[in-house]
């Protein structure tokens, strides 16, 4: 299935069904293939609308940030840092409590696919963490006054 088809027919749908009014920020692997990049980009932005970035993180190095986000707890809490909503996220708690997932040449593809978006999703949140704030606060009428 090639990838505008899958964005058209699957994601697309998804997304205006579950989060129709979200602004979509999202992130894909990177490859040294530059077409593949470019094409993959170019889809996303087309199809799915939203910022999309690649993510140059190797997968080992966002397998590594997932487990340390997934053990971070608040300071003198003791409560988890992440936390997953029981609604909508059966299939992924389950990926994660599985274990299949940390290599990418088991059988079981479906967990590593899932698992591995998980990663690219916190690797683009720590990017978008990064970047500098707009000084303009949003939602304000736009007024004369303001310098």
């Amino acid at each position: 299935m090639s990838l505008r088809r899958h964005f058209s027919e699957y994601l697309r749908p998804w997304l205006s069904a579950n989060c129709p009014r979200l602004e979509l920020m999202g992130g894909y692997e990177d490859t040294l293939n530059i077409e593949i990049r470019s094409k993959t980009h170019e889809a996303a932005v087309e199809i799915l609308g939203g910022q999309w970035i690649s993510i140059w993180h190797n997968w080992e190095n966002r397998l590594d940030q997932m487990r340390d986000m997934l053990l971070r707890a608040q300071p003198f809490t003791f409560r988890p840092a992440v936390q997953f909503s029981p609604i909508n996220t059966a299939v992924l708690t389950q990926a994660l409590q599985s274990g299949r997932y940390r290599e990418k040449a088991q059988a079981d593809k479906k967990n590593f696919h899932l698992v591995s978006a998980f990663t690219l999703a916190l690797a683009r949140q720590e990017l978008w963490k990064k970047m500098p704030k707009d000084s303009v606060p949003h939602r304000v009428a736009p007024s004369a006054w303001a310098t």
